[in-house]
């Protein structure tokens, strides 16, 4: 009976082990199908966590560290004390998008927080090195590496919580003021780059009717795709190895697979109000065409509006006619 028990610990902490140390080597690295740390600062950010390569190197350190010594059995509540730090974190970001994880919602975090409360609880059991050490786990030190783990977490939200854009402070409404001239400056260098190129596009373009319908798609589709839903969107796409994203929300991907992960997962941390589209630019040859959008996007925070203005270059190749 007492080797079922110890299997049965040694499964749970193989198994958290590499599943913790698994999400820990994608977030500093591009092994395991891992984006790297500008891909996991870009989809932290998007969740509203402040400190981009920093914050995203610290949990993907922590996970790493966790995750071996979780799996080797040694010093296993500080193990347990540094997952359940870090995925209190990631439920905090995660809590707005409710329980499952289709969702993005806090199922998956949560029950990593459980497991590791569990394996501090029960201890390694005897197939460890902190059997092997004679390092004796008490009621003592499984619930304070629960409660460190707690503690640090839920201390660490506030921390890593992206401030407003701005409050009814005089510091606040100062950036609010720089942002807003930077915003005009960005407007005004548009409106002379329309004034360029407007005369030259009605004169020289004409636009397909195809091409038209299916730039009212694709609007129609980003515009769900600001409100949280990347589906439309991606349902536009071509699916092949070659489709390819690069942007602000995460360096470049390349197929299908991987940049429909990114905007989908993007698409969740999006809550604009409005959606709105201005062509810049566009050009159609054949079977690829071009446009260049200034794209405007609002949101009411606290009473007050917010904008948001990007200009979007997009390139478009006709897959199989259609």
């Amino acid at each position: 009976m007492a080797n079922l028990a110890n299997a049965a610990l040694l499964l749970l902490r193989i198994t958290l082990s590499l599943v913790v140390l698994g999400h820990g080597i994608q977030k500093v690295s591009f092994r395991l199908g891992g984006g790297g740390l500008a891909k996991e600062a870009a989809i932290l950010t998007h969740d509203g966590v402040r400190g981009g390569r920093i914050s995203a190197a610290a949990s993907g350190v922590t996970q790493i560290g966790a995750g071996l010594i979780c799996g080797l059995g040694i010093l296993t509540p500080l193990a347990a004390a540094g997952i359940i730090g870090v995925m209190v974190v990631a439920s905090s970001t995660k809590f707005k998008n409710g329980f499952w994880v289709q969702n993005d919602g806090i199922e998956f975090p949560l029950f990593l927080v459980f497991a590791a409360t569990i394996l501090a609880l029960a201890g390694p059991g005897a197939w460890s090195l902190d059997h092997l050490a004679s390092i004796h786990r008490t009621i003592a030190t499984s619930v304070g590496a629960i409660g460190l783990g707690v503690v640090s977490g839920s201390a660490s939200v506030p921390l890593l919580k992206q401030r407003p854009s701005r409050s009814k402070s005089d510091s606040s409404n100062g950036r609010r003021a720089l942002e807003m001239a930077a915003q005009r400056r960005r407007g005004d260098a548009a409106l002379r780059y329309r004034t360029q190129v407007a005369d030259e596009m009605e004169e020289t373009m004409t636009v397909p009717a195809d091409f038209e319908q299916f730039m009212g798609e694709c609007h129609a589709a980003l515009t769900q795709q600001t409100k949280g839903h990347s589906e439309s969107l991606l349902a536009l796409w071509s699916q092949t190895p070659e489709d390819t994203v690069f942007a602000a929300v995460g360096g470049y991907q390349i197929g299908f697979d991987d940049v429909s992960a990114l905007l989908s997962h993007v698409s969740k941390s999006l809550n604009w109000d409005t959606w709105e589209a201005e062509t810049l630019a566009l050009h159609v040859e054949g079977d690829v065409a071009y446009t260049v959008e200034l794209e405007t996007m609002t949101r009411a925070v606290e009473g007050e509006t917010e904008q948001m203005v990007l200009r979007a270059s997009q390139f478009y190749r006709r897959v199989d006619g259609s």
